[in-house]
């Protein structure tokens, strides 16, 4: 698939991946602020709704281009959205409305401003796990979230019999405040149904998928249980539950049945969240708990048998441990960030002006060397070479100079801010660690420190221990999303 390839220099890049919708475009009510995420089905954008006296931010997902003449999963995609509609629960991103764009529905969803479990698996340094606090907070409040989602009901009174089918690590968003959200309820079951033949979206996914799952038998609510409780050994241990080199071997994992208690992996871990664990994993369904409340339950009599802290505030504070402080978008500030997620145009004046100044400032650095070549050249020849070489660096490098702080002034002009203090837009519109390759991915390998492109891939990948090579590739990956990286 991909190896860790090192980038180098010089390398031509790739045309990356652009998002179909533009910075501003306007949907209904909705504006488009910057793409955040693109998945196999569709993309994701971060939008502002204009309101009496303010905005208010909400996400925005629409299918992508390729799957729109697929009539199935147009009707798929809408019969989900109107399921989504009915769920309204506060461990459950919220799907507020659906528009329409040329034709097609998008879903507008609550914004959530957070980290996913993922994230917060990967950033870990190795060894380094949540406190039991934090890990049982996020698995309560998702078992109480799936416990709504189970016993939902039609408007007759009839039980819909609604399953989630990917409580993975990238399904749970923890929020900055410490509450959870589950995400991409009533999209699972399209992606089911529509890609999971596909085995590169499968290689991110097998470790959490249940038994009866990958056997395509038929599932119920304890294929949900089973896979909280992969994400809750995870969570607690640091390790993975089912690990394998390749794809077959991680199947093979799952369908042995053989789970290794996290008691003996760590003689310290509580024996009895251990328990309650292995039952949530048990291999038969009729052998696990048989709703989330029952095992929320256990996991809340464990906590106050064993005087452990959980709720918001302990995960507020290990996400603060984690990642440091965050506070959300500022609306006068989201028009600088769109390098690297939309097109080159949505560069802002001010990025542009630390451009500028950065360039001058390298050719004005050339344009010295070749002024030391000059008084160093032997022949009339050479010298002449050598100045000519002087004068178009130096005069380049105050051209460039003079362009990035007249963009810079403009940038004062229209937000209020000096000179000075739009020089950190270099940096921040950049991302922590702009790839050498233009990635495929819609960012800047910045979703966690490390990242870095691949080189044979063009994707984003990250550290992970849990891979043999020591990297997996990120969740905006496309069909390789969450894979290892191959040595």
């Amino acid at each position: 698939m991909s190896r860790r390839t090192a980038p180098t220099l010089g390398t031509t890049p790739l045309t990356p991946a652009r998002f179909a919708l533009q910075p501003g475009t306007q949907i209904s009510r909705y504006q488009i602020v910057r793409g955040l995420a693109r998945g196999g089905m569709g993309e994701v954008y971060l939008a502002r709704l204009h309101v009496a006296g303010g905005h208010k931010l909400v996400a925005l997902k629409r299918m992508r281009s390729e799957h729109m003449d697929d009539a199935d999963v147009r009707a798929m995609f809408l019969r989900e959205a109107s399921l989504a509609l009915r769920l309204d629960h506060s461990g459950i991103a919220q799907v507020l409305d659906v528009v329409e764009l040329d034709g097609e529905h998008c879903l507008v969803m609550e914004y959530v401003h957070g980290r996913s479990a993922r994230d917060i698996l990967r950033t870990q340094p190795t060894g380094a796990r949540l406190s039991l606090g934090a890990a049982l907070s996020i698995i309560i409040e998702a078992a109480a979230a799936l416990q709504y989602v189970h016993e939902l009901t039609a408007d007759d009174g009839s039980p819909l019999g609604l399953v989630h089918r990917d409580i993975s690590p990238e399904n749970v968003m923890v929020r900055f405040d410490g509450g959870i959200k589950l995400i991409d309820f009533g999209i699972a079951r399209i992606s089911a149904q529509t890609i999971a033949t596909q085995v590169g979206v499968l290689k991110g996914k097998i470790g959490y998928m249940s038994p009866e799952q990958l056997r395509q038998d038929p599932i119920d609510r304890r294929s949900d249980i089973f896979q909280l409780g992969v994400l809750a050994y995870e969570l607690s241990t640091a390790q993975r539950v089912f690990e394998g080199d390749n794809f077959a071997a991680i199947m093979n994992s799952v369908l042995s049945g053989e789970v290794r208690s996290p008691s003996v992996r760590d003689a310290e871990y509580p024996k009895a969240l251990a328990e309650i664990i292995g039952r949530a994993l048990a291999f038969e369904p009729e052998d696990r708990y048989a709703t989330a409340e029952a095992f929320r339950r256990d996991l809340v009599a464990f906590a106050a048998t064993a005087g452990i802290e959980h709720g918001h505030a302990v995960v507020a504070g290990e996400l603060r441990r984690i990642f440091g402080p965050s506070t959300p978008p500022r609306l006068d500030d989201l028009d600088e960030r769109t390098v690297g997620v939309g097109p080159p145009t949505s560069v802002s004046s001010g990025g542009r002006g630390a451009i500028a100044i950065v360039l001058g400032v390298g050719l004005g650095v050339a344009a010295s060397i070749e002024a030391a070549a000059v008084e160093r050249a032997t022949t009339e020849t050479m010298m002449m070479a050598h100045h000519r070489r002087y004068v178009g660096l130096g005069l380049g490098g105050s051209a460039c100079a003079v362009l990035g702080l007249a963009l810079l002034g403009l940038a004062r002009a229209r937000r209020g801010r000096s000179t000075a203090a739009a020089l950190p837009l270099l940096v921040g519109p950049l991302g922590c660690s702009a790839p050498q390759f233009e990635c495929l991915d819609a960012n800047a390998c910045d979703l966690t420190p490390g990242g870095w492109c691949d080189a044979e891939a063009r994707r984003c990948a990250y550290p992970d221990q849990a891979c043999p090579s020591g990297a997996r590739l990120g969740p905006l990956a496309g069909p390789d999303a969450q894979a290892c990286v191959e040595e």
